[in-house]
């Protein structure tokens, strides 16, 4: 009885620390759907979650009533459309989902740190990547970058605790899988396949088996995302971005080699200040876990780590974006190495200089500025604008835009009745694949859009005209064009005219 004490007061004390693990994670990362960051990337995740939820499969709604396959795979628009089938068609609420990824991200970041060293080093970890300003960023978006760190860190707390074939198998299959969430993942489970062959070298029968359950896990996923390839977009090798027109190939390049200092920046903590010290204990962390690579979870935590970071720095250093999301998978392994960091520091120093530089590591993280939802002012700030809209239009009015036509149609909160002329002409490519090229150029059309302009006030129907800068517009020729045709009058809302009559003298 008396030995059965301490060890469930120490169960209620490790439940207690997974508890406040989740708790702090869920207020920090925590995002209103208010405040949820559009841009056209996230719409184009979030108009293929909209058309999930309502039976149409992972498609995109590119002009009123006509949908083609989406551009990304099936994995995290699925995830999106879990919310916004329970909470109503507004794809903002799809953040719920990133939301819950994000948690998990810290939970599983606290596991793996505290499993290869200490519960120190797990809470100094999940302070690390809570305090990074791109975490944070990321976990403000509906993108796929956070919903694949959550399988990327799921996988490798699998793979640290697997004993047997069964379970390097299902840690190899998730993370085979990890590229129906995001195709730019491909090189976790390459990189967790080779930690398999240093880990099981095989020159044993026990390993070769080991080994043959890897690769068919990962084939599994090859096999996988050839049938969802078939399935959508008509080839097993065609992906969304062929379908859209985006050559893949031609994005790598060795004359991108040349901008690979963003990388080395990006790499050396030398971005920004806040990543001066988390580049500083990653090392140290680095350097810990190799004085105790004996330990199974301590080798493999280090090779996973560095074959990831290497493997994706090789990837982008031929790739034509350097944008930083593209590390946000395998930023919390930069966490997970930074917290044994400062575990390996705790111990060899004194511990107020420890909580001195989580602080540090905090404050500077709060103080940098968003790395990524900053940089994209004009769209945000249009689309903010027409979900504006919804509040101040009629429910049955005609809006003419220059808006990207998925932003304007799948935007939340359009009512059913409303009307929207779009001015941008959608993605000629994916509209050749559907058969709806011919339509789409005519309603793109200065004296198509006239004629549906004059039906539309025949009818009485309120027409506005949304004057934001042209976003993918038509050439401003064939837009001075139809602005010579119409009589504006202004409204109470900046940036929005009704139109009054057509001048059919014009």
């Amino acid at each position: 009885m008396t030995a059965r004490v301490p060890r469930l007061s120490k169960r209620i004390a490790w439940w207690g620390r997974v508890a406040a693990v989740l708790a702090v994670s869920a207020i920090v990362l925590y995002t209103p759907v208010d405040d949820v960051f559009l841009s056209q990337d996230p719409i184009g995740y979030g108009s293929q979650a909209l058309s999930i939820a309502e039976g149409r499969g992972n498609a995109i709604l590119v002009t009123r009533d006509v949908y083609v396959p989406g551009i990304y795979p099936v994995g995290t628009p699925f995830l999106l459309s879990i919310p916004i089938r329970f909470l109503g068609p507004d794809m903002r609420t799809g953040i719920f989902s990133i939301h819950v990824a994000a948690v998990l991200c810290a939970l599983f970041v606290f596991l793996i740190a505290a499993r290869v060293r200490s519960t120190v080093a797990g809470f100094s970890s999940v302070v690390v990547l809570l305090s990074s300003p791109i975490f944070l960023d990321a976990s403000s978006m509906l993108m796929s970058q956070v919903p694949t760190a959550t399988m990327v860190l799921a996988s490798m707390w699998l793979f640290l605790r697997a004993q047997t074939a069964s379970g390097l198998f299902l840690a190899s299959f998730l993370a085979s899988a990890t590229v129906l969430v995001r195709l730019a993942a491909a090189v976790w489970p390459i990189a967790l396949f080779a930690a398999c062959l240093i880990r099981f070298p095989p020159s044993t029968r026990a390993n070769r088996r080991v080994l043959l359950a890897c690769a068919g896990a990962n084939l599994a996923g090859v096999v996988l995302l050839l049938l969802h390839n078939h399935h959508y977009y008509g080839d097993l090798l065609r992906t969304g971005y062929d379908y859209w027109g985006w050559n893949v190939p031609t994005s790598f390049s060795f004359e991108h080699l040349r901008d690979s200092w963003r990388l080395v920046t990006q790499l050396s903590g030398f971005d920004s200040l806040y990543s001066v010290p988390v580049f500083a204990m990653a090392v140290l962390g680095i350097h810990a876990l190799t004085k105790n690579h004996d330990t199974v979870p301590a080798r493999s935590c280090l090779l996973l780590t560095v074959l990831a970071v290497a493997g994706n720095f090789l990837l982008l250093s031929g790739f034509v974006l350097k944008s930083v999301l593209y590390w946000v998978p395998f930023i919390p392994l930069v966490a997970v190495a930074a917290g044994v960091g400062v575990d390996y520091l705790w111990r060899i120093a004194p511990k107020g200089v420890c909580l001195a530089l989580l602080f540090v590591i905090g404050a500077l993280g709060a103080l940098t500025p968003a790395p990524v939802t900053a940089s994209f002012p004009r769209a945000v700030d249009q689309i903010r604008y027409l979900i504006e809209l919804d509040g101040i239009i009629e429910a049955d009015a005609v809006l003419i835009t220059t808006a990207y036509a998925p932003l304007t149609e799948r935007v939340p909160g359009p009512s059913k009745d409303r009307v929207f002329l779009p001015l941008a002409r959608p993605e000629m490519y994916a509209l050749r694949q559907s058969g709806f090229f011919r339509q789409d150029r005519d309603s793109v059309s200065v004296p198509r859009l006239i004629e549906r302009i004059q039906g539309y006030l025949a009818a009485q129907r309120p027409v506005y005209l949304d004057k934001h800068p042209p976003y993918g517009a038509m050439i401003d020729g064939q837009l001075k064009s139809l602005l010579s045709q119409l009589e504006l009058e202004n409204t109470d809302t900046e940036y929005l005219y009704r139109v009054v009559r057509v001048d059919e003298a014009s």
